[in-house]
Order: structure tokens, then C-alpha cells, then sequence
């Protein structure tokens, strides 16, 4: 890479160190799922990678100063706005596990929600002022949804069953098998019946913020410590 256009270097973000509680191991386990973006922020990895997105960065004021530092219209998720100019403009961002931190993240249900509308807020005000970044796999739940409200409208049948009952059963087929799958991976028996709850209420939230982002103006979180 070339040295003189690297913009920062982010951390590795481990689990918690703390004693978690049921919801707390499902958010953690939840997190680091595909379903749920789990390879950004919350990614596991070795060595130096490039990245879009990392976490807890530390910055080079020269790259700061040339995209015109940050963008204080942004309440949360300031660092991802930054990271989508500086990007944007030629700069690199790194991540190494040469430095770690353990991160402790939401342990209730009502937290998990307001994460999951906060981030599906402000990636609408991120997509806003940069489109090109918008993925497809962000509004699948919406896509779903309105393909089940048009398959029931229509009446269609497939094999003799309604087709509206098609994309909810293979939604629901998708979410016990990642269930499955971090309950061998962790050996937490728990995470059978947790990851599918926790997974269907984030992609419920996050859609409703991806909304309620064209709707109105953000303000502070609730879910945070504040001094």
C-alpha cells in the first residue's frame, strides 16, 4: 500500500469480556452472523487487512484535513460517513490485530432494538449523500415482504399451497439453519431458538429505520451512556 495515502488504522473488536447473560450471548453471537453483516465492524480476522469500515480508528490528521474532517451532521455512526469520503477520495483504512479492544454491547432486548432502528436510520443518511454504496442485501426484507403482500393479493398456488407462503417459510428455513449453525459452532445449545429471534427483530428494526430515515431528523440515542 502505499503509505503516504493510508488514512488509519482500526483495531480487532472482540467479545466481551463481562459475564453475559442469555440475550447478551445471543447478541454476540448474532452480530458476527452473516445475516446480520456480522463480517464488518464485528469481523474476526488476523493480521492487516484492508477494509471499508474499521472499527475504533485511529486516524492521520493530513488524511482528516483533506476531506474536510467530520461531518458533525451526523449524531452516531459519524466514523462510517468519514470513512465513505476518505475512501472516496483515494485513501486507504486498515485494520490489525496488533491491537484489540473487548467491546460490550447490548445485553437487553429493548437495546437490541434501538440498535437495530438506529443503524437502519442513519445508513439511509449515509446512502443519501453517497448511493453508490447502497447494497441490495440491506432492503431484502422489504423486497420480501412486499413479494409476500403481492404473491397473497394475487392468489397464485403452487403445489396446492398458497405462494404467498413460499418466501416465509424459506425465510424461516434460513434463520433456524444459522441457528443451528452457532449453536454447534459455540456450543451453546441456547443459540438454536436466540440467533433466529435476535436475527428476525434486527432485520425488522433496521428496516423500519432504513424508513424512518427519510421521514425525519435524527437525534442522541437512548441506549447509550451519556456523562
Amino acid at each position: 500500500a502505499d503509505g503516504d495515502k493510508i488514512a488509519g488504522i482500526g483495531t480487532l473488536v472482540k467479545e466481551s469480556d463481562q459475564p453475559l447473560k442469555l440475550v447478551g450471548r445471543w447478541v454476540e453471537a448474532t452480530l458476527q452472523n452473516p445475516l446480520a453483516s456480522g463480517r464488518g465492524q464485528f469481523a474476526q480476522f488476523t493480521g492487516c487487512q484492508r477494509t471499508i469500515i474499521p472499527p475504533f480508528t485511529l486516524y492521520r490528521r493530513a488524511a482528516l484535513d483533506a476531506v474536510g474532517g467530520w461531518n458533525t451532521e451526523f449524531i452516531t455512526t459519524q466514523d462510517s460517513e468519514l470513512n465513505m469520503r476518505l475512501d472516496g477520495q483515494g485513501w486507504t483504512l486498515w485494520r490489525s490485530d496488533a491491537s484489540y479492544c473487548y467491546m460490550a454491547k447490548r445485553t437487553s432486548v429493548v437495546g437490541w432494538l434501538r440498535f437495530g432502528h438506529r443503524y437502519g436510520f442513519w445508513r439511509t443518511k449515509h446512502i443519501r449523500k453517497t448511493p453508490q454504496r447502497a447494497s441490495i442485501l440491506e432492503f431484502l426484507p422489504w423486497i420480501g415482504l412486499l413479494t409476500t403482500l403481492a404473491l397473497c393479493w394475487s392468489g397464485c398456488m403452487v403445489g396446492g399451497y398458497p405462494a404467498w407462503q413460499i418466501p416465509i417459510a424459506a425465510y424461516s428455513v434460513v434463520l433456524v439453519l444459522h441457528g443451528l449453525l452457532e449453536s454447534f459452532t459455540r456450543s451453546q445449545p441456547s443459540l438454536i431458538i436466540g440467533v433466529p429471534i435476535m436475527l428476525f427483530l434486527l432485520h425488522i428494526t433496521f428496516s423500519i429505520g432504513l424508513l424512518d430515515g427519510l421521514l425525519r431528523k435524527g437525534r442522541p440515542a437512548k441506549d447509550r451512556v451519556s456523562y
